[in-house]
């Protein structure tokens, strides 16, 4: 995988529907090269949410969504991330960290 794009959700699934989907183009552009996998653990159920939106818009042959068991903060979650990344089979070259209000 040649880049990872990582968006952290907090309480702001809408957000990230409209990142995923401002990153489809680019990431598609791409092609088999990129990902895309957003973190939560907001404990208001948006990671159901978000799930949902990557299923019924067709995302989820690049994007994922990693459930974390708590809530450390936008740095945790990118770290959280990045590291399950870089122990993958194929590590990307590069990360994209991606506010969900960018």
């Amino acid at each position: 995988m040649k880049l990872l794009a990582i968006i952290v959700n907090h309480r702001r699934p809408d957000l990230v529907a409209k990142g995923l989907e401002s990153l489809e183009p680019e990431l598609r552009a791409i092609g088999g090269g990129a990902r895309a996998v957003v973190t939560d653990a907001s404990g208001d159920g948006s990671d159901n949410q978000i799930e949902q939106t990557i299923a019924s818009r067709g995302y989820g042959s690049w994007a994922t969504l990693m459930r974390l068991d708590k809530n450390g903060g936008y740095g945790y979650a990118n770290n959280k991330a990045v590291a399950a990344a870089l122990a993958s089979d194929d590590p990307p070259e590069y990360f994209y960290l991606l506010n969900p209000d960018a």
